[in-house]
């Protein structure tokens, strides 16, 4: 079965402080205003609220929040959570000069000072998560993945480290937001796209809004807190495939697009796929692995929508309608072949 993450430590509280104080800098809606009182009745909100603001410099947005829920109104923040939201900055900054030295010179990140943050993010196979950054951008991070998130008052910076993950960017035009992944850094203002590793290749789904895509070498790492020059730009309703000697982009339409990004929705979706290049999908996602008897099994075509992490489910699936045979060795092995045995 799929694995969906809920949190209920203190860094959900960042999580939820950060995309609160987003939407109070662009104003709240009435239902948002709800809300926001009820998140305001937990005890720590206020002095999370006000943390993060002393971070990136958005003291005006308090003024919002004194108009909304008046500091006489509220619970008084715990010494004890604010002792340990500091805590988890300087963690952070010491994260940020260790990073330095432990990941590689093409995927240099900027010089550590106060004004910036680390934080790691990972899935184990057959998890996945949805994040929440500082700078209110969402995050669905697909089964396997890694991604390392640093933040500066002047650049956002995002590491791919593995697998596969989709961005819903929040908008800050003076604030570039780069997406390092291989030997590619694909930079986005505010749009929707997703970005996957799979060995040398990355390829890239633009959903909504432009992305630059541009090698990321010393040069561009010097760049990275402009708006890069040069970069091959990216429409919503393509794709494109990067290689360290070859690229190649294509339109995507809606019917491939849904498909490519039902992991989100926890989903499968096979429209005649061979059976080979199917299972090679479904065991990014399932720690099972498969093996093909015979070679007309891997060339038989299905098609289908399945649940993410449902093994039984697609197994009996595939001998209904698709007449493939399956037996199992053990808990974690499953052979498949076109004839019965």
């Amino acid at each position: 079965m799929s694995k969906v993450i809920q949190y209920h430590k203190p860094e959900d509280l960042l999580e939820q402080a950060s995309l609160w104080l987003a939407k109070l800098d662009r104003g709240l809606n009435r239902a948002e205003q709800r809300a926001f009182v009820e998140f305001m009745q937990h005890p720590q909100a206020r002095a999370t609220l006000e943390e993060l603001a002393q971070l990136w410099d958005k003291m005006d947005v308090l003024a919002k929040l004194v108009d909304l829920m008046p500091p006489t109104a509220m619970a008084k923040p715990s010494r004890h959570f604010s002792w340990q939201v500091s805590l988890s900055m300087a963690a952070a900054l010491l994260l940020a000069v260790s990073a330095l030295f432990l990941f590689p010179v093409h995927q240099s990140l900027p010089v550590a000072t106060a004004q910036q943050t680390i934080q790691l993010y990972q899935t184990e196979v057959g998890e996945y998560r949805r994040i929440v950054l500082l700078d209110g951008t969402q995050v669905s991070l697909n089964s396997d993945s890694r991604l390392r998130v640093s933040f500066t008052a002047k650049v956002r910076q995002i590491y791919l480290e593995r697998g596969e993950a989709f961005f819903e960017v929040a908008h800050e035009p003076e604030r570039p937001f780069n997406v390092w992944a291989n030997d590619r850094v694909f930079q986005a203002v505010g749009t929707a796209f997703s970005v996957q590793i799979d060995k040398q290749k990355v390829a890239l789904i633009v959903q909504e809004g432009i992305v630059s895509v541009n090698k990321a070498d010393e040069d561009t790492a010097l760049l990275a807190e402009t708006l890069l020059p040069d970069g091959q730009l990216m429409q919503a309703g393509t794709r494109g495939e990067y290689l360290p000697l070859q690229d190649s982009t294509a339109p995507i339409v809606a019917k491939e697009l849904e498909k490519r990004l039902s992991w989100r929705q926890g989903n499968i979706i096979f429209t005649g796929d061979r059976l080979e290049d199917a299972i090679a999908e479904v065991s990014r996602h399932t720690r099972v692995q498969f093996e093909f008897i015979d070679e007309q099994a891997r060339n038989v075509q299905v098609a289908g929508r399945f649940k993410l992490g449902d093994v039984d489910g697609l197994l009996v699936a595939l001998q209904d309608n698709f007449n493939i045979h399956y037996q199992r060795i053990g808990d974690d092995r499953i052979l498949l072949s076109a004839r019965s045995w």
